[in-house]
């Protein structure tokens, strides 16, 4: 047997190990692409890529980014989150050589944790995502919609408390009847000011927040509940345009899915059927202006005093109101006396 020098062995071993650097690479090797880290928002903490992918195979170039955030992210901040990696990966292009230079398939999902982000499943909390180079970007966003958020941003500031169900995406706004110059509670409820405070709540929640489908009406006096009321928004749409469209009968109510339903024997309310959503507020200020209009002619004129005026006024507020509520289901309506 020939016995091999050391300067044989060593050439053999350097012959065997770059047969295997260069003959045995494997084709997912060949086709994984290399680029800078991605990275999220100014803003945005607790971000973390657990894996990123770019491949490059005849088939056509996709990046797969599996990345972690906080478990509490604002709904709206992943949502910034999410399009802010789409955009980095979607910017990826020029080394897709057997793509003329394209990417195609691109998939980003974010999770609340690392090991659901190792996993790569479904139990992500959102994701950003297209199935082809001209396909349009689809985003999923499974956080909770910030409705306590959006509801004190429609409202501004105040004595308010303001409660929120992500569940059935409902709004509960509570309030006394508070004097604003000295910041304390009236002796006497005023039924001007809590219609006037329920139109603008009531629409400016509905208004602000496309998705909200319900919303509660709460007005305290001496820590008892004086007034209650709640309608859905298909109820929202619709007891506006019931005046805008004249109904027939004036027994019809609407019914939180929005359909009309008549209280007396004829049953042939038609109203508002095929009309499009509108604001209830537009028409409640149309049918009061109707009558605040010439009012206000005839005090301009000195036809009638201020004080009738403001008496008047009131009443035509009372009136409003009162044939709105009288839309809504009885069960969806409580008030004490004093404001009846």
């Amino acid at each position: 047997m020939t016995r091999l020098t050391n300067n044989t062995l060593m050439t053999l071993t350097t012959a065997l190990a770059l047969l295997v650097t260069t003959g045995c690479f494997t084709k997912s090797r060949k086709e994984k692409l290399y680029f800078d880290e991605i990275k999220a928002p100014v803003g945005v903490e607790g971000f973390k890529v657990v894996s990123d992918v770019s491949m490059n195979p005849k088939t056509g170039g996709y990046v797969t980014i599996n990345a972690v955030i906080k478990p509490d992210i604002d709904r709206d901040e992943l949502e910034r989150l999410l399009q802010s990696l789409y955009r980095q990966a979607k910017a990826r292009k020029g080394q897709f050589k057997k793509n003329k230079g394209k990417l195609g398939k691109i998939d980003v999902r974010v999770y609340d944790s690392e090991a659901k982000a190792k996993a790569a499943g479904k139990d992500y909390l959102g994701r950003a995502h297209r199935v082809a180079r001209n396909s349009e970007a689809a985003y999923e966003n499974k956080q909770k919609l910030p409705l306590l958020k959006w509801g004190k941003k429609a409202l501004g500031k105040g004595t308010f408390q303001l409660l929120a169900d992500g569940e059935n995406l409902a709004l509960e706004y509570s309030d006394g009847f508070i004097d604003y110059e000295t910041k304390k509670e009236k002796e006497k409820i005023n039924f001007e000011s809590f219609g006037n405070r329920f139109f603008t709540v009531v629409d400016s929640l509905f208004k602000s927040t496309k998705k909200l489908k319900k919303v509660t009406y709460t007005r305290k006096h001496k820590e008892k509940v004086v007034a209650k009321i709640w309608l859905s928004r298909e109820q929202y749409g619709r007891i506006g345009l019931l005046w805008f469209h004249e109904a027939p009968c004036k027994g019809c109510i609407i019914t939180p899915d929005g359909k009309t339903q008549c209280k007396s024997e004829k049953a042939t309310c038609t109203a508002a059927k095929d009309a499009a959503e509108q604001s209830f507020r537009f028409f409640l200020e149309k049918k009061y202006n109707a009558v605040i209009g010439p009012l206000t002619q005839e005090l301009m004129s000195k036809e009638i005093t201020e004080k009738k005026y403001i008496k008047l006024k009131s009443k035509q507020i009372r009136l409003t109101l009162r044939e709105m509520l009288g839309k809504l289901p009885e069960d969806q309506v409580e008030l004490v006396k004093e404001l009846r």
